[in-house]
Parts: C-alpha cells; sequence; structure tokens
C-alpha cells in the first residue's frame, strides 16, 4: 500500500485592526544560552538584560545547568545575574544534567565541562544524541566519554587529568555549535589551542568570545579558515543584552507592513537582519520604514507604516535562508483563501508564542487571524 500523502487544506486569512505600538524582539535564544555559559567562567556579576518571564527551552535548560554547576544564577524581571566562578573554578554535579529540549545546548555543555576532571552525566529524553563525529573531537582533549550506546544519552563526561592544547580540524559539514563548544574546551585546557579547516566562521559567537575578554586570532591558510584560542584567561565580567531573534523581528515588521493603517516600532532588531534580503526585499515592493541605531549595541529600532506592498522581481539568493515574497503571498484580501500557501514559512511562525507578546505589546490592536481546516 502506497504511503499517504498529506492532504493540501486552504488557509483562511482574515485582515486585523492596525498595528500601533512599541515591540521589542526577544534576545536569539542561542546567543542568549552561550553568554551565560561564558558569564559562568568570568570573574565578578555578568548582568544579562532580557524578558525573563519566559525564557526559551534552551536558555531555560542552561539556567538549570549553571545551577548545577554552582553558578547558580539570579532572576529578575527584566535580567540575569551570573556569579562567575573563572576558568576551571564549575564545580562538580551531584546529578545527572538534563538536556530534554535543548538539543543546541548539548554540544555546548559537553565542551564546557570537557575539561575539568570530574565525572558529569548528561541525560535527556528519547530522540537527542551526541554524533559519534563530536565525541571523537572530545576524545581527542584526551576526555573520557562512557556511553551505554554510541552517540545517545546518558552519557558520562570526564576530563583529562592533565590537559594539554588541542588541534582539531573540522569535519566538512561540522554541526551546530560544534566550533563554539570547541572554543568553550579550548578556555579551560592551557596553552594556545588550534581550529582549523573551517568553511565560515561563527562571527557572533566570536564577538561575543572577544567581548568577555578571549584571546582569539583568526587565520586563513591551504586547508581553510582556522582560529587559535588562548586558554584558561582572566575573563571579565559584563553587562549586556542579547540581540533579538532575526526571524522574530522579520515576521514583526512582516506584520506592521502589510495590515493597513499601521505604525509599528520594532526595537532590537540585530543589524544582520536589518541588512538581509527581506527588508531589502520588502523595500523595493514599496513599503515603507525607516530605521535608527539603538546606542552602541548592534542592534536597532525599525519602524514600519501598514502601506501595503506591490509586485517585484528580485533573486532568492538576497534573502538566505528566507523564501523569497512574492504578491501572491501577501494579497490580504477578506477571507481570502489559498489553495496551495506559497510562504509556508509564515504559519509556524505566526502559531508561535511570539505572536501572542506581539498582540499584547500593541495597544488597541488586532493581528490578522489566520485558521486552518481540519482534515
Amino acid at each position: 500500500m502506497p504511503p499517504s500523502m498529506p492532504i493540501a487544506r486552504p488557509l483562511t486569512a482574515t485582515p486585523g485592526r492596525a498595528l500601533k505600538g512599541r515591540f521589542r524582539v526577544r534576545g536569539e535564544p542561542n546567543l542568549t544560552t552561550l553568554m551565560l555559559l561564558l558569564a559562568s567562567l568570568a570573574r565578578g556579576t555578568t548582568v544579562i538584560y532580557a524578558d525573563t518571564s519566559a525564557p526559551a527551552p534552551e536558555v531555560a535548560a542552561a539556567l538549570a545547568l549553571l545551577a548545577d554547576l554552582g553558578a547558580s544564577p539570579e532572576t529578575h524581571d527584566d535580567r540575569w545575574q551570573v556569579s562567575g566562578l573563572g576558568a576551571l573554578g564549575l564545580l562538580a554535579p551531584s546529578r545527572g544534567l538534563q538536556f530534554s529540549g535543548a538539543p543546541r545546548l548539548l554540544p555546548l555543555a559537553l565542551g564546557l565541562l570537557a575539561p575539568y576532571d570530574f565525572a558529569a552525566r548528561f541525560e535527556a529524553g528519547p530522540g537527542l544524541g551526541v554524533p559519534p563525529a563530536l565525541i571523537e573531537a572530545l576524545r581527542g582533549l584526551g576526555t573520557t566519554v562512557d556511553a551505554v550506546r554510541t552517540g545517545q544519552l546518558p552519557l558520562t563526561l570526564r576530563g583529562a587529568r592533565l590537559g594539554m592544547p588541542f588541534v582539531w580540524r573540522a569535519p566538512a559539514a561540522p554541526g551546530d555549535n560544534w566550533v563554539e563548544a570547541m572554543l568553550l574546551a579550548g578556555l579551560g585546557l592551557p596553552g594556545r589551542s588550534r581550529l582549523e579547516g573551517l568553511a565560515v566562521l561563527p562571527e557572533p559567537a566570536l564577538r561575543l568570545f572577544r567581548h568577555f575578554g578571549a584571546d582569539i586570532v583568526d587565520f586563513a591558510d591551504a586547508n581553510g579558515l582556522g582560529l587559535t584560542i588562548a586558554g584558561l584567561p582572566k575573563l571579565g565580567a559584563r553587562t549586556l543584552a542579547p540581540a533579538g531573534d532575526p526571524d522574530i523581528a522579520a515576521l514583526a515588521i512582516v506584520a506592521g507592513l502589510v495590515v493597513p493603517g499601521s505604525d509599528l516600532v520594532v526595537e532590537n532588531v540585530p543589524l544582520a537582519a536589518a541588512r538581509g534580503g527581506v527588508v531589502t526585499a520588502l523595500t523595493e515592493m514599496g513599503a515603507r520604514s525607516s530605521s535608527s541605531s539603538g546606542g552602541r549595541r548592534p542592534a536597532k529600532r525599525w519602524s514600519t507604516c501598514g502601506c501595503g506592498i506591490r509586485r517585484c522581481s528580485a533573486s532568492p539568493s538576497r534573502q538566505p535562508g528566507w523564501p523569497l515574497p512574492t504578491w501572491r503571498h501577501w494579497r490580504w484580501r477578506r477571507h481570502s483563501r489559498l489553495e496551495r500557501p506559497a510562504f509556508p514559512g509564515l504559519v509556524p511562525l505566526i502559531k508561535a508564542s511570539d505572536i501572542s507578546s506581539l498582540r499584547r505589546r500593541c495597544r488597541s490592536t488586532a493581528l490578522p487571524r489566520l485558521s486552518m481546516p481540519a482534515a
């Protein structure tokens, strides 16, 4: 019997009232997680300003991880305060470390604890594991990795009694946060460790490492790009705020443009999103918006006007990671029915919890209501 094919269902879009007010984009979860881990290795109290009421799963797991390692963060309404313990200052956990629902935190935690000469047990629900290539990279540091099944949790990690700097050659397609994990491992080892064969450099993460005081040098050779990092540095406490999530920033900007009569200020927009293809394409489609810098941080305020948008021709390569919007994507007609949604990435974004946050924070407004009939 042939496998069942998904049934195409119509999508009904009903326009809402104009969006008016201010919306601050929440911090990008991956960078927020890295901030927390680096803060635990710094000396002094690091203050991270963010909306702490409902942190992303990765951030919540990172907070629990730091509490288990002795760097208990303090949670306030608008910030986290982390009292750093310095390089190699984290304490042995008294229980298993949980990573359910936090797949991108797992490699970072492995790199963070790889230099420590104590046993740490990593646990998670079904479906979350560690690629064998990353396990071999950790073993190359002298770390012992014991797992019931290779590549699956639970596993127990114990660093070498006498750490040494390492040379790691990246695979052709490293996973998420592998480079950042190896940089965290390099911070806990003496000498200068070396990462080679990188196709691209994780620039936002590198800026964050250097902001805390890490000594990182990038280079290029016949094998590609590379990094060297000095171990056991004296990282300093910082006061900072994570840049906004670019996906949510783009969603908020589009929402303010397609709803007629809107006057929406989107704050904490990362420069990468502000300069990206989404904004460029929308501007060519007739969108009226303006931007202003928000101080020294790499973020902007973006003011949008619900003026509607028109058809344009542009190359999809100008919008990395986003489907190119065309005229049929944004024809908001009353009770219009789209038999084949041309922009499938929009629906899961609109279903995200951030839309309810956007509705709450914009005074006297309502977003377009989307409904999909049951199968």
